[in-house]
């Protein structure tokens, strides 16, 4: 084994841990499984064989978690060839892999966890072999696509429900950056799965919130010199403000510090003037139950950052707002908000921002949740460890203008929220989705471009109904647009284009796309899979592969231009007939027509497409 496979499996207790939750995976998800087999034991001798099997299984892990590869390949491999349980067959296959990896086998290992990703669909064991891939890329020192993998793993399986893989990857993601030195993502991920995640003592999150501890106080002692530093060097120290009155902290040589959290009570009032700079320690942040008003300019900006700006440790609690509702909103006028927590965290009351910069978020950088109101206007939330923002249980929240970029996973996510605008934003480059609506949330997204996001640039899932207009959704690594599992977006006059695909419905999604552009699409212009989407007034054409494909869905096409794609127009994979009359199909000659669409005529199998009456001229003119 290599030195850096003994490094990343020997460093520590977390590792061990981690190692532990990996391979006691393939273990957990068959317990069910066994309990089954118990009750039948005493009627078939074949049952008791396989418990045995089980037991093997269980056996193997132990080895594994102890480094013993060898004897935990052999153990597993005789399970393998011996076991008539397809399930137990898989599990051994990844327990095998494990230990591959373990050797320093890196390529056969690979190989296997392929081998089941192709294998039947089984999100704990999919998920786990995942991410034995990201463990993978991190023993051989490819730290960038560890991360990548694992943040991937953790979007996907949040998406489907998977608690357990996303607790496992977050475990992994910890241990990534634990072997990097980097205490602030670490804590992160520690925390996301004690928060999200929670279970008992002995769980992932159990174990997880014991290191969390760990983690925090270490990163406190760091910043305790920092501050001690820079109180030496004249700096003010806030430890309370007077209740009742209001508070000013003027712009001075010296910056502000304020090692734990400052309440502003209700009645109080804390203004912060242009050009103010303070500095927070890792338990520190401002809670307002009364009034901020922090009102910089374009050339004297409020800062308000880390003691360890600029270090590994930088982290604070950031600004929580928590005041009645009828007290004035608070005010952030350029304020650049470096490294905090949560950036804007509003769960009453309103918090109104012009022209600030959320910079390096490790958990959001703005969120609104249950009667907490943010209005943000030209604000940019860039470079975050996880979302820029969120919006759930309930709260509101209007973004005009501005960026969210660069996140670490999802730009805009929106859960059981439905008073949501989002105008004019530029959301872009973050490392999974563009917009995620869920959990039957709404809202209105109007002329924003979504660009270059890794994965799709928005999402409209579990029952959510956003409305979607004036918008360009281009160069996304995934879907332009994607409406799964009952998502019922309303898009409209929007141009996407340059995406990998262009607009995905699947799993009764009966959404609407109508007067827009689907152009140059690497893949499909539209994919319909088990959803009748109304499709209306749109151009889909351009596209490299085929303009509409149909996959056991019935969409209902009306009035569009279908001409122009490299492939067919229409391809229906399904055995649903599609009525596809008053459609442009670039010839009003039905034996033309006909040449663009791949159906029951060329497979008997399939549905065929009907197209009478065609239209004579394109219906959507100068597209």
């Amino acid at each position: 084994m290599s030195v850096k496979t003994n490094r990343w499996l020997g460093i520590g207790a977390l590792f061990v841990m981690i190692a532990a939750a990996m391979t006691g995976a393939v273990i957990w998800q068959y317990r069910s499984i066994t309990g089954a087999i118990s009750h039948q034991a005493t009627e078939d001798p074949r049952i008791e064989k396989e418990l045995a099997f089980f037991q093997q299984l269980a056996d193997a892990k132990a080895l594994v978690d102890e480094g013993q590869f060898a004897e935990a390949l052999r153990q597993s491999e005789v399970v393998k060839t011996k076991t008539t349980l397809e399930s137990y067959r898989w599990s051994a296959e990844l327990v095998a892999a494990h230990a591959r990896r373990g050797l320093g086998q890196f390529e056969e290992a690979d190989r296997i966890y392929q081998r089941i990703l192709n294998g039947p669909e089984d999100h704990f064991r999919t998920g786990s072999a995942r991410i034995g891939i990201s463990e993978l890329y991190m023993a051989q020192g490819k730290i960038d696509e560890a991360i990548r993998e694992l943040e991937d793993i953790i979007e996907t399986y949040e998406a489907k429900g998977a608690a357990d893989v996303c607790g496992l990857a977050l475990l992994s993601l910890a241990g990534v950056y634990h072997e990097q030195d980097q205490l602030v993502p670490m804590r992160a991920a520690l925390a996301r799965i004690v928060e999200d995640f929670p279970g008992s003592e002995n769980s992932d999150a159990g174990r997880a919130d014991r290191y969390l501890d760990r983690v925090s106080k270490k990163l406190e002692s760091q910043q305790i010199t920092l501050i001690e530093d820079v109180l030496r060097q004249g700096a003010h120290h806030i430890e309370a403000i007077p209740a009742g009155k209001t508070t000013t902290l003027k712009r001075d040589e010296k910056p502000y510090v304020i090692d734990e959290m400052l309440s502003v009570t209700e009645g109080s009032i804390l203004e912060i003037e242009p050009g103010a700079v303070i500095r927070f320690g890792v338990r520190g942040g401002i809670v307002v139950h009364g009034r901020l008003v922090a009102s910089g300019s374009s050339d004297a900006p409020i800062r308000l950052e880390s003691v360890a700006s600029g270090d590994g440790a930088a982290w604070w609690r950031g600004l929580q707002f928590d005041h009645a509702v009828t007290t004035e909103p608070s005010i952030l006028e350029h304020v650049d908000i470096v490294a905090a927590e949560s950036g804007v965290d509003v769960t009453r009351g309103a918090v109104r921002l012009a022209n600030c910069k959320l910079t390096q978020p490790v958990k959001y950088g703005l969120r609104a949740a249950r009667d907490g109101q943010i209005v943000a206007n030209a604000t940019q939330i860039t470079g975050g460890a996880f979302e820029g923002v969120r919006c759930e249980e309930g709260g509101t929240l209007t973004l005009d203008g501005g960026r969210v970029a660069d996140q670490a996973m999802t730009g805009i996510r929106i859960v059981l929220s439905k008073d949501v605008t989002i105008s004019r934003v530029v959301i872009e480059n973050n490392r999974a989705y563009g917009i995620f609506f869920s959990d039957a949330s709404g809202g209105r997204v109007d002329a924003c471009k979504i660009n270059g996001n890794h994965r799709v640039g928005l999402v409209s899932h579990g029952g959510s109904h956003p409305t979607v207009a004036n918008c360009e959704i281009r160069g996304n690594r995934a879907e332009g647009v994607a409406c799964v599992s009952r998502g019922q977006a309303v898009i409209n006059r929007s141009r996407i284009m340059n995406n990998v695909g262009g607009v995905y419905f699947v799993k009764g999604s009966d959404a609407t796309l109508s007067l827009s552009e689907v152009r140059d699409n690497e893949r499909y212009g539209i994919r319909c899979e088990l959803a009748n989407p109304l499709i209306t007034q749109c151009v889909v054409s351009d596209n490299q592969v085929t303009g509409i494909l149909n996959m056991n869905g019935q969409p209902k096409l009306d009035h569009n231009n279908l001409d122009g794609n490299q492939g067919p127009a229409l391809r229906n994979q399904s055995s649903n007939v599609i009525d596809a009359g008053h459609n442009w199909w670039g010839s009003a000659d039905p034996v033309e027509i006909a040449k663009t669409i791949e159906d029951g005529h060329d497979d008997g199998k399939l549905g065929k497409v009907t197209f009478d009456p065609p239209l004579t001229e394109a219906p959507v003119q100068g597209a």
